[in-house]
């Protein structure tokens, strides 16, 4: 059972603080703007149910006046798209999410303890709960009947965080999350967070969903979507100081923290480190060891990632929260809390095992069956590999660096790095940048084995790197993090230049791969023939595109990366043109940045460009 915990007098006060605060803009005039805002999408979504209704309701009874003055013909004429309409309303099904269902009968203690929760803080009821392999908790709401019955509550949580967490902050995540949903507390906040998710899983739905309703709500919702988003942001700050709040009344202000922590540094930082370090096991071995067994060991007896975390959260209480964030920033959470930030210790009994209870053994071989089906072959194709890289290794150590050609002593040097000897992979590294001494790659490995090793070299070989621009950031990143361990700030300020004035350009590049306009200029794309045959095979696979063009949009920065356009027209009067793009861009996989864009859309001037160019495709 959950029991209040009176050891809050203090925190209360500080938690109704941070809740005005966040939301000092949010005045009541503001907040019956937004609320008049949120039921703007419920009035469209139920409206085009209702209004369709009304219609064909009226259309049928019209049939009784129009029989007698030979208007029947015009009435049934007029049902048509009235009751098409209404089949691609009822299409739309927010589908509930799949995974490995928990059922009662299974686990009776956890759906107790969820009945327990959503009782306490008159939550709704959990159907369903939905194992995953993420570090994420969410509770998913569908219907049973469509879009506007009741709802089918679907909680989804992650193995990966029950296996970091305790039973008791596993139980403070419960409540936060419940709590978003809960009818006696916060309800104005509350009601506008699953106004978001719910709408966000509508706009979801609706792009796998074909029809004239689903295409008309579909413009509304990425209309209205990205204001309201904006419009609720504090609310949903507010939201989430409420849930800790909520949370801490029912278990400890402590126990919260130390769930935050947890899920926000802890879980992050494990699913960096754990899985990369457990996957360079099939260097050695030809099967894998239970993934998930050894991350359980892995987080109760690896005590070296202790240093490592307690850095992670200083970092985090650095970042601060913006404007437009949902979440507010783990520091001021935990200043809300009245909570000093540690690092909680390991705890040596997961929630997992408490919630699977006599099943956790089960539930492990079968997410370790699982994960295997997924990376098996992956596993054996990287043992094979580096078992033949070996054998090339031992090859290459016969031969002298003087003698070995520019090939084959880059060759070695990386195999030397990845799977062989520190000192040699130096050696051989040094030997071919004695032949090429620009080579920025070269220079960047010598500089990380520099840093590494303390020396000042760190920052010559740096400095030769950054003429790689995929290489500005990282170079730039050892060289302050070499400065700042031998107390040389002062020092970093150049590289920081060099890093800030890098991500502009890679900002810019990216602007000019993700945005169109139609002024933007093009030139005759040279494609070679597997290029063509590619685009063509695919594009009449669709059955609906009739020709196509291609061209390449000219950029100002990296320009040897191509970024193509793909004018397509199609055959048909009912193709939705815009779901078949999303579909495309979906499918295709050039290798460099594309768009598609319909003849007679909304670029005509580049379409017009491009069709001129007389590139066919098909």
């Amino acid at each position: 059972m959950i029991h209040t915990n009176s050891d809050n007098l203090g925190f209360g006060m500080s938690v109704r603080h941070a809740q005005k605060t966040i939301a000092k803009d949010l005045t009541l005039g503001d907040r019956f703007k937004l609320g008049l805002f949120a039921l703007l999408g419920y009035a469209v979504v139920h409206g085009i149910w209702f209004g369709l209704g009304v219609l064909l309701i009226a259309t049928i009874v019209w049939v009784d006046y129009a029989a007698p003055s030979g208007l029947t013909h015009v009435v049934l004429i007029t049902l048509i798209p009235i009751l098409l309409l209404l089949l691609s309303v009822l299409r739309i099904r927010l589908e509930k999410p799949q995974g490995y269902a928990l059922r009662p009968t299974d686990f009776p203690e956890l759906f107790t303890l969820l009945n327990d929760i959503s009782k306490c803080i008159h939550a709704p009821k959990i159907d369903q709960v939905i194992l995953t392999s993420e570090l994420d908790v969410t509770i998913i709401q569908t219907h049973k009947l469509g879009l506007w019955d009741w709802s089918h509550n679907t909680l989804v949580v992650g193995l990966e965080l029950l296996l970091i967490l305790s039973p008791r902050q596993a139980n403070a995540v419960l409540i936060h999350t419940l709590g978003h949903y809960s009818k006696k507390y916060h309800g104005f906040d509350n009601w506008i967070y699953q106004s978001r998710k719910n709408w966000q899983q509508l706009r979801n739905t609706l792009d796998r969903t074909h029809g004239v309703a689903p295409m008309l709500l579909k413009h509304f919702f990425n209309w209205y979507l990205p204001k309201f988003n904006d419009f609720s942001a504090a609310a949903m700050q507010a939201s989430e100081y409420q849930a800790d709040a909520l949370a801490a009344k029912m278990i400890h202000r402590d126990c919260v923290a130390n769930a935050l922590i947890s899920h926000e540094v802890v879980g992050p930082f494990v699913d960096e480190t754990y899985w990369p370090t457990f996957f360079q096991q099939a260097d050695d071995l030809p099967k894998p060891p239970s993934p998930w067994e050894s991350l359980r060991h892995y987080l109760v007896n690896d005590l070296s990632m202790r240093a490592s975390l307690k850095r992670r959260l200083q970092q985090y209480l650095l970042t601060q929260c913006d404007a437009l964030d949902t979440d507010p920033s783990l520091n001021d959470r935990l200043a809300a809390l009245n909570v000093h930030a540690e690092l909680p210790e390991p705890s040596m009994i997961s929630a997992a095992e408490i919630w699977f209870d006599s099943k956790y053994h089960r539930v492990i071989r079968d997410f370790d069956q699982m994960w295997l089906e997924i990376n098996a072959k992956r596993w054996e194709e990287r043992y094979e590999y580096v078992k033949q890289a070996k054998i090339r290794l031992e090859y290459l150590r016969n031969f002298s660096l003087v003698k070995m050609t520019d090939d084959a002593l880059w060759e070695k040097a990386q195999l030397e790095a990845k799977l062989g000897d520190k000192d040699q992979a130096i050696l051989a590294y040094r030997s071919y940048q004695d032949r090429f001494p620009d080579h920025a790659l070269a220079a960047f490995h010598l500089g990380c084995y520099a840093s590494a090793a303390g020396s000042d070299e760190v920052l010559i070989q740096m400095k030769k790197a950054l003429t790689q621009a995929d290489l500005v950031i990282p170079a730039c990143q050892y060289a302050c993090e070499y400065l700042a361990r031998n107390h040389r700030k002062q020092e970093s300020h150049w590289w920081q230049q060099q890093a800030e004035r890098q991500l502009a350009i890679d900002h810019q590049a990216d602007v000019e791969r993700t945005e169109l306009a139609d002024s933007d200029q093009i030139i005759a794309y040279e494609s070679d023939d597997a290029t063509s045959s590619y685009l063509a095979e695919k594009l009449h696979e669709t059955r609906k595109i009739t020709k196509a063009w291609i061209a390449q949009k000219i950029v100002q920065y990296y320009p040897e990366y191509p970024v193509l356009v793909i004018v397509i027209e199609c055959n048909h009067l009912f193709v939705n043109e815009m779901t078949l793009i999303e579909q495309l861009n979906n499918q295709l996989h050039l290798g460099c940045a594309f768009f598609v864009i319909s003849k007679k859309g909304p670029y005509p001037s580049l379409a017009k460009q491009i069709c001129a160019l007389n590139d066919r495709i098909i």
